[in-house]
């Protein structure tokens, strides 16, 4: 929206019976591919220092009419292009000036007065912006199968799945929270599936789904160990993989940690779009089953690493391009970031989607309750969601509650709100994450996960390192980027994060963390929920696959 009220100068404009006007015209040259492009501020001042504010718009490419006059001048039009662009740097001729900020999206520019000639100045400025603010493409390994999900209207429990052109507009589009999704299928069903674009997929034939996060940096809001609430997160793309931005302060960007990988630099990488099910030696990612649980966290981590070390060929991966692991702490935040941003959760103008911004917890149990209301041991069902944010739990379930699967209302419990995104992140079972809280001595501490292989402690890129704490409520524990201590409400509380969401922290015996909550967990349970965890085999305990390059 255009902005312009300078009466106090209108009234020094009409002084002396000068009809004089200002004029401001907005031109924003959108590039066609990765680079800059220009955007063009026209100011003609009379008779003194004019001060003006122009409004952009972050949403969609639009026309807007200027219907300011100053003393009988003209009506102007120009287009103002969307959040696609970011400002860099500025400048101006004739003595003018502009200054752009970047949080209220807004232009302010001054200019010089009328010339001793008596004739006016005309300043231009020239914004410039950054690129297209486009994702990296997905990394389709070999293996990966890209598809589209459709609704059914015929029967809503059975999405249509479609194989998808790599190359096709229709795979994804993150500026309408449509993430880009792609399977596994056995090596004999490859052939039946790969490449042949259109094709439907049975669901029978799916083994493992994924969904792809790409690289991105984001604005630090809360970086130094204060409480912020809830917010959108302001996340650009980043093209390939250039050169990092490392801030540290408030204001500052910080390219994602989640997307440097031991020594390599990553374009994205794939998570597993539910948490795990089937078996140690078959894992599946698929809606409506039940979690595979009663693991160690080093068994749990043997098994994913195993899908491509030992299993590749079952899936016709290629296991000299990738590498499979349990999600990592900082990956977990990761997606936890983008859910919370304009490409998950978020409108384009930084409202809450019609569902919330709360990601809806999964409250599907298959044990039955105890007299008490609780249970000790369950297993939770993939891809459901409760009746609202905040369910309360639902027991002796062999499949999700009618309506509320992942293809009906159990789309309110995806990071996006639709099938595109990724489910079970609020509530079902805690999710194991590969993050240790070291001894008093600064050591890597086993808990009681067993004995990691082939080495043990695993390879420092598959697990995050967190300074031992003697409280499981220290807010300075976290790490920037990890969804843990830039999203407290309030400090030093067990459930201090946005949401009310569980904020505990591995600590002394205790050396491994959770994630996301219980089916239990009510208001406590979210994707920035994280609790301790020793690491041993429980059947509330789950684990998250990510696919990466190596």
């Amino acid at each position: 929206m255009f902005k312009f009220n300078p009466e106090k100068e209108l009234k020094k404009i009409q002084h002396g019976n000068r009809n004089k006007y200002i004029a401001i015209a907005f031109v924003l040259l959108v590039a066609a591919a990765i680079g800059y492009s220009h955007a063009f501020y026209q100011v003609r001042y009379s008779r003194r220092i004019i001060y003006t504010r122009v409004k952009l718009n972050r949403t969609r490419t639009q026309d807007i009419v200027v219907n300011t006059k100053l003393n009988g001048g003209s009506i102007s039009s120009f287009p103002v292009n969307d959040g696609n662009h970011w400002y860099t740097s500025s400048s101006c001729n004739n003595g003018g000036s502009i200054r752009f900020d970047e949080n209220l999206w807004e232009a302010f520019a001054t200019g010089p007065g009328v010339n001793i000639d008596g004739t006016t100045s005309t300043t231009t400025c020239t914004v410039n912006f950054m690129g297209m603010n486009k994702p990296n493409a997905p990394v389709l390994y070999t293996g990966l199968v890209p598809i589209t999900i459709e609704e059914n209207s015929d029967d809503p429990t059975q999405p249509i799945i479609k194989v998808v052109s790599s190359s096709s507009s229709t795979w994804y589009n993150y500026d309408e929270h449509k993430w880009a999704n792609a399977i596994l299928v056995s090596s004999a069903n490859y052939s039946k599936y790969n490449g042949k674009t259109g094709t439907q997929v049975a669901m029978d034939d799916i083994l493992q789904m994924y969904v792809w996060i790409p690289r991105y940096k984001y604005r630090l809001w809360n970086a130094e160990g204060g409480t912020s609430d809830p917010q959108n997160i302001n996340i650009v793309f980043e093209s390939g993989t250039p050169t990092k931005s490392n801030g540290t302060k408030n204001g500052e960007w910080l390219t994602h940690p989640a997307f440097t990988f031991g020594t390599t630099e990553l374009r994205g990488f794939w998570v597993g779009k539910f948490v795990s099910s089937g078996a140690v030696d078959a894992i599946t990612i698929k809606p409506n089953i039940k979690s595979l649980g009663k693991k160690t966290l080093s068994a749990a981590f043997t098994a994913a690493r195993n899908i491509d070390l030992t299993y590749a060929s079952n899936f016709n991966l290629n296991s000299s391009q990738i590498d499979t692991h349990i999600i990592k702490n900082m990956e977990w935040g990761a997606v936890a970031y983008l859910t919370n941003s304009i490409y998950g959760r978020y409108n384009k103008d930084h409202t809450c989607i019609d569902s919330g911004c709360e990601v809806w917890i999964n409250p599907t149990c298959s044990a039955a309750a105890t007299t008490d209301g609780t249970t000790t041991d369950g297993y939770t069902i993939t891809g459901c969601a409760g009746k609202t944010a905040t369910a309360a739990a639902q027991y002796s379930k062999t499949k999700c509650t009618s309506g509320y699967t992942w293809s009906e209302g159990g789309v309110h419990a995806s990071t996006t709100d639709n099938m595109t995104g990724i489910y079970d992140m609020s509530g079902g079972v805690w999710e194991y994450v590969m993050a240790n809280g070291q001894s008093s001595a600064g050591a890597y501490q086993k808990g009681s996960a067993g004995t990691f292989s082939p080495v043990d402690p695993p390879e420092a890129k598959y697990y995050d390192n967190y300074a031992y704490t003697s409280t499981y409520t220290d807010s300075s524990n976290g790490h920037l980027g990890d969804a843990t201590k830039e999203v407290f409400t309030t400090l030093s509380s067990s459930s201090g994060r946005w949401y009310t969401d569980y904020s505990r922290f591995s600590y002394k015996t205790t050396p491994w963390m959770t994630r996301g909550g219980l089916y239990t967990s009510q208001t406590k349970a979210g994707i920035f929920a994280s609790y301790e965890a020793n690491g041993g085999s429980y059947a509330r305990r789950g684990f998250r696959v990510v696919l990466t390059a190596q």
